[in-house]
This record gives C-alpha cells, structure tokens and sequence, in this order.
C-alpha cells in the first residue's frame, strides 16, 4: 500500500474512533511510524487530510452499496442490507466525529449532506421504483417525494437539537426509521415480506 494511502486508512480509523479535533498530525505519524516531516510531503495540512478521508468513505461507501445492489434478492431485501450496513457504519463512527465535521470543517459537513442528496436520494427512488414493479411497494407510490422523505429524516437523525448523543442511541434511532419506512411504503403482498424482515434490523 502506498504511503498516502497508508495515512488516509489510519487516520480514518482514528478520526472514527476518536473523534477529528482532538487527533493531531503528531497522533498520526507517530500511529505510523513515520515523521511529520514525512506525512507533510504527502499532505499539506491537517485540513486537506480530512478533506482526504471523507473522499475515501464517500468513494468506500459506493463501492459498497453497488455490491448491496448485485447481491440483494429484491427490494426489500435490498433495503435491508442498506439498512444493516449502515448500522455497522455508525456503529464504527464516534458521535464527536459528526460534530467535529459540522463544528470545524462545515463545507466537508455541506458535501456529505450533497452526496446524500445525491447518490441515496436515487438509491431510495430506485429502490422504491423496483418495489413497486415487484408488487411488494404499494403502486400509488410518489417516488421522488417519498425518497426525498426518507433523505430529510435520516438527516434529522444527525442533528444535535433533535437527537443529542447523551440521550438517544444512532444506530436505534435509525432502526426505527427504516421500520416507519418500509411500513408506509409496504403493500399487502408485501407484508409478509416485510414481517420476516423486522426481526433482522432488530
């Protein structure tokens, strides 16, 4: 692995676990063995390294979800992978790393919010549009409302105001959502579907 990429793999752990603001360039070459000297020559500042991880886990996270599209038998099931995987991600991100983004670096906080915007906002539609031709959605569906539904309520789920840390879990808050989800997109065919689903977001 080449070095750059060796920095942006470690700091992204570290950003994840610890948080961004309190992990200094010092925290990372020494994490790497390295001199700062060294990790100066591959990024010029703190900055365009955060910059660097964010790319890395929006390019990651397409990656991943193409392979949930290939693999999902449906689209509930595909849903459901969605749902599991992005369990696993906010289960591997410390809270204070969302805030550190929002606090310190807002224009990487308004990117991830355009990626949302962006990429989910079809994965939902498309999502919503292959189960309604299964008959498993109901058909009197709008897909685009309804994606840009679901969009607006995940993103409540980040915010602070709504949901502080100290009082709510993420991942149950999100679990919660996918369920007020697919309950109100779910046709009767598609019920049972669903019903044998719930048990595995849970």
């Amino acid at each position: 692995m080449e070095l750059k990429q060796r920095i942006i793999k470690e700091s992204r752990c570290l950003f994840s676990r610890f948080g961004i603001k309190c992990i200094s360039m010092d925290d990372i070459s020494q994490k790497l063995g390295i001199s700062k000297k060294t990790l100066y020559q591959e990024v010029t500042d703190k900055n365009e390294l955060v910059n660097e991880v964010v790319a890395d886990i929006l390019n990651s996270e397409r990656v991943e979800l193409e392979e949930i599209f290939k693999s999902s038998e449906g689209a509930i099931d595909e849903m459901i992978k969605i749902t599991q995987h992005v369990i696993q991600l906010l289960s591997s991100i410390n809270p204070a790393t969302l805030l550190d983004l929002q606090r310190h670096h807002p224009a990487l906080y308004d990117k991830i919010k355009k990626y949302q915007y962006d990429f989910i906002y079809k994965v939902i539609r498309n999502n919503l549009e292959k189960g309604m031709t299964e008959g498993i959605y109901r058909d009197d569906l709008n897909a685009d409302v309804v994606a840009k539904l679901y969009l607006t309520k995940a993103m409540t789920i980040a915010d602070e105001t709504v949901f502080p840390t100290d009082k709510y879990n993420k991942t149950t808050i999100f679990v919660e959502h996918v369920i007020y989800h697919l309950k109100g997109v779910i046709s009767e065919k598609g019920t049972k579907f669903l019903n044998q689903y719930i048990q595995t977001i849970q």
